[in-house]
């Protein structure tokens, strides 16, 4: 685990089994599977960062943190959630489909716009220096002096020329203050 202490609801969040490991260690099978689906696809070609999760539904799903690069006029490149699913009975990743692809994360816990997480987010990250981050994917909280949110973040360094990369960040809420506790770079 990226952050010992946080155990991600016993390994489950939300009926996903936390894998949390280098996309260098991907099953085979989900190897192969974006092998073929991240080159086929038009427009786009991902890179597998980060290997997130799995959660059983009509086979597997994976969820995996990528780099993302848009093949339009700027060669845009950044960092999304992908949900691949892998159909039950498949041999190598044969039929595997991407279910989702996640941009953005609105960053309000549990659908309640009374609980804004992005307002604390915005307000801890505005006093950075070096790096803009981007919420990606919300993974959930813990409460230990204060409420610890677990947010996965697109990086950018202030050098345009350099690619984005995934960062998980520990955003801690007390007392209506907001600070980033922990940021921990995901390999590639």
């Amino acid at each position: 685990m990226l952050f010992g202490s946080f155990n991600f609801d016993n390994g489950k969040l939300g009926g996903w089994k936390i894998i949390n490991q280098d996309a260098s260690k991907l099953p085979q099978d989900l190897t192969s599977a974006t092998g073929k689906l991240f080159t086929e696809r038009v427009g786009t070609r991902f890179t597998a960062l980060w290997y997130l999760a799995t959660q059983p539904v009509n086979g597997m799903n994976h969820f995996l943190i990528c780099k993302a690069e848009n093949s339009d006029r700027e060669n845009t490149k950044s960092i999304v959630g992908v949900i691949v699913n892998i159909p039950a009975g498949s041999i190598g990743g044969e039929g595997a489909t991407i279910r989702e692809v996640i941009e953005d994360v609105a960053l309000i816990e549990g659908n309640d716009p009374d609980n804004n997480i992005k307002e604390f987010f915005d307000k801890a990250v505005s006093g950075l220096t070096g790096n803009k981050l981007r919420p990606v994917v919300y993974l959930g909280s813990k409460v230990m002096k204060g409420v610890h949110h677990y947010i996965i973040c697109e990086s950018r360094t202030n050098h345009s020329d350099e690619d984005p990369f995934a960062a998980l960040v520990e955003l801690r809420v007390f007392m209506n203050e907001a600070n980033v506790e922990n940021f921990v770079k995901l390999a590639a």
